[in-house]
């Protein structure tokens, strides 16, 4: 990636990506959406002391945690669904039809926590939720009976993801 608009003619692309008028008009433009980004703060390299630095801030702790642990609980039932759905008896098209309705809810959820995100401006709150929502329907999908009534059992697997 090129350091900017105007520098990037390298060995291999000689021509560079942008006229020099080109290169002008990006940067006029990108400093006239952002004045902010004409400072050159963003050069500092992360060194191993600042990384040692951030590690020790116990402040940040709760959030490496919650970074660590955002989606883990969803993430075997969303993994073995096609493969629990067939030893649950269903036929491979049976099966890929029902994985539609797990994706088309996967997909709104993920709208809903951008909104959510946008809306509370908490990350670290929301992301927490996450693991908090799957919560219940991971704990009945574990007091099921070894052989579950199929679609109890696809109602559960799809409502964790």
């Amino acid at each position: 990636m090129p350091p900017g608009p105007t520098q990037t003619k390298t060995w291999y692309r000689p021509k560079g990506w942008f006229t020099d008028r080109e290169g002008v008009i990006a940067v006029s433009r990108i400093l006239r959406d952002g004045p902010g980004k004409g400072d050159m703060h963003n050069r500092e390299a992360l060194t191993l002391r600042l990384l040692w630095r951030a590690i020790l801030d116990y402040d940040l702790w709760p959030l490496y945690i919650i970074g660590l642990l955002f989606g883990i609980p969803a993430t075997p039932p969303a993994q073995y669904l096609t493969l629990s759905l067939r030893n649950m008896g269903f036929s491979t098209f049976e099966t890929n039809l029902l994985t539609i309705p797990a994706a088309v809810g996967t997909m709104i959820s993920m709208y809903a926590i951008a909104v959510v995100f946008e809306t509370v401006n908490d990350r670290a709150f929301v992301s927490m939720s996450e693991d908090l929502w799957c919560l219940p329907f991971l704990i009945a999908l574990r007091a099921l009976p070894d052989n579950p009534n199929p679609w109890i059992f696809y109602l559960e697997i799809a409502r964790v993801q």
